[in-house]
């Protein structure tokens, strides 16, 4: 991510000790907006296939589940970082999930209109 210095200033009066780390936590945590479109436009998808349960896994797994469970666990094995990562980590498994439930639903789908 571009400027992240600048964008810490947006937000707040930045210490010299904050502006020496947030380069490198805004920049882990960017990494989880790559995938983040996919994860929540997946639920409205899956809402139009009259998968509700699906959607509504995926947004419980995502927001709660997995998050929860990675930022318990993460910060025990590499520190503050854990607490860093445990976003990119959470959309990463939801994106795969995501995939191979698309995937299966979408071969459902085809199915029922040969």
């Amino acid at each position: 991510m571009a400027f992240p210095e600048q964008i810490v200033r947006i937000f707040m009066d930045a210490t010299p000790g904050v502006l020496e780390i947030a380069p490198t936590i805004i920049r882990i945590y960017a990494t989880s907006f790559l995938l983040l479109p996919f994860n929540i436009y997946s639920a409205y998808y899956f809402q139009s296939i009259m998968r509700a349960r699906a959607a509504l896994w995926l947004a419980v797994a995502r927001g709660l589940v997995i998050s929860g469970g990675l930022i318990l666990l993460l910060p025990l094995i590499f520190k503050a970082t854990g607490l860093w990562i445990a976003m990119p980590i959470t959309d990463a498994i939801t994106f795969a999930a995501t995939l191979f439930l698309t995937i299966r639903y979408t071969k459902t789908l085809e199915e029922g209109l040969l």
